[in-house]
């Protein structure tokens, strides 16, 4: 075969390897980002640390549908056991009944005047609670000084759910 200029150009033609033809563009602040994440870093302990923390999130990323199927079985189990366990809590925290349908309003100032005859004073809100007492919507809060040497300021609390003259007089000492 002689090499003529048509049979060069039909040579150079099949040899030559053609690829499309790439432009060049300034990439954005976005791709950058996900270029530099790609990248490991120089120190040796940081990028160990960045190879175990892509080795985990390749563990739980799904990739498959059965991978999703298996993650969102647990999540179910787990909503169903907390919505069991919260109507369990409102059956079991009923709200006790208010302290003037427990007790008549006679009682309840009788109970009052005790509390104040044993030196104890209404709790207002603010200050120590020290030496005093708290009528609440359904119960009274007994607070008193329990300091000694190491704790002075030392409050202990006694609550009476069912406060009858009876069960004060009784934890008094009568």
């Amino acid at each position: 075969m002689a090499l003529n200029p048509k049979t060069q150009q039909a040579l150079m033609d099949m040899l030559k390897v053609k690829q499309p033809e790439s432009i060049a563009a300034p990439i954005s602040p976005l791709e950058a980002m996900q270029m530099e994440r790609g990248l490991l870093s120089t120190d040796p302990v940081i990028s160990k640390l960045q190879k175990v923390g892509r080795g985990v999130k390749s563990l739980l990323e799904p990739e498959t549908p059965l991978d999703y199927l298996s993650m969102a079985l647990p999540v179910g189990k787990t909503i169903k056991k907390s919505a069991e366990v919260a109507k369990k809590t409102i059956k079991s925290s009923k709200k006790s009944k208010p302290l003037y349908q427990k007790m008549s309003p006679g009682e309840l100032n009788a109970s009052e005047k005790f509390l104040q005859y044993h030196m104890l004073e209404p709790y207002k809100g603010f200050g120590p609670k020290r030496d005093t007492y708290e009528i609440l919507e359904d119960r009274i809060v007994i607070y008193w000084g329990a300091g000694d040497k190491m704790f002075p300021n030392k409050v202990s609390q006694k609550t009476y759910k069912n406060p009858t003259l009876e069960n004060l007089q009784k934890d008094f000492g009568y």
